[in-house]
């Protein structure tokens, strides 16, 4: 359950972050700022989207239920996105459902204000607009990565993704949705983690990661990681959103 918490003093999701403070404090003006713990649900399939969720720290993923019930990783949101985006563009309800993965924390808007404050700015639409491509873009690249690149290269990027979005080295991590995230068994997932940890570039024990080498394990990683970081920053560049 989601409780309100003291706001940090600075913004660190990156969509508020690049709005102009006059859209940036009308959306904080109407937002609380929440704990999100671990296996929360943010949003059910089907169902409408109560809250948008603008992510601080931690990771909130988003999965598709298939015909023999199980849940398959779609995308993951961290705080260069939103979680709830299709609010923000119209749209009430989609077939995927949400909860955090890695908990952490986010500013959090009742859906129907959050509509109304993208009606109101057109800052806030573009770069909703943006995210929404951004999104597919890295969806479309992990599809990509999936296929060409080994096991421990992805685990490595996907670390380093988390990595950067919790601002901490040490966080709460469990096989079974490490192997969600990369695409094969936990058994797998184990001996690529465990290969890290022999290097000393991980510490792994009880589902909590420790990263003890950050330069190491970007060597690790695919050339993905560095491409979902350009991705990433196209969506920030002020002077094509027309918000400098």
């Amino acid at each position: 359950m989601s409780s309100a918490i003291a706001a940090s003093p600075t913004i660190q999701n990156q969509i508020l972050y690049a709005l102009p403070e006059h859209v940036q404090n009308a959306i904080i003006e109407k937002a609380e700022c929440v704990h999100l713990g671990f296996r929360e649900i943010v949003f059910q399939h089907d169902r409408p989207i109560p809250y948008v969720y603008f992510p601080e720290t931690g990771v909130i993923s988003t999965l598709v239920s298939m015909d023999d019930d199980s849940l398959v990783e779609i995308a993951s949101i961290g705080n260069e996105s939103i979680a709830g985006l299709p609010v923000m563009l119209g749209v009430s309800s989609i077939s995927q459902m949400a909860f955090c993965q890695v908990e952490g924390t986010a500013w959090r808007i009742p859906a129907k204000v959050a509509r109304e404050l993208t009606e109101q700015y057109p800052e806030l639409r573009a770069i909703c607009q943006r995210a929404i491509i951004m999104l597919f873009e890295l969806v479309s690249l992990n599809v990509g990565c999936y296929r060409n690149h080994t096991v421990e290269q992805r685990c490595a990027r996907w670390l380093l993704r988390t990595h950067d979005r919790c601002q901490n080295q040490n966080f709460n991590l469990t096989q079974e949705f490490l192997s969600r995230m990369i695409g094969v068994s936990r058994t797998v997932v184990n001996s690529a983690a465990t290969n890290l940890a022999k290097q000393s570039i991980l510490r792994y024990a009880r589902g909590k990661i420790t990263i003890m080498e950050r330069e190491k394990l970007e060597k690790c990683a695919c050339p993905c990681y560095a491409k979902m970081n350009t991705l990433i920053e196209r969506v920030f560049e002020k002077t094509s959103l027309g918000l400098s």
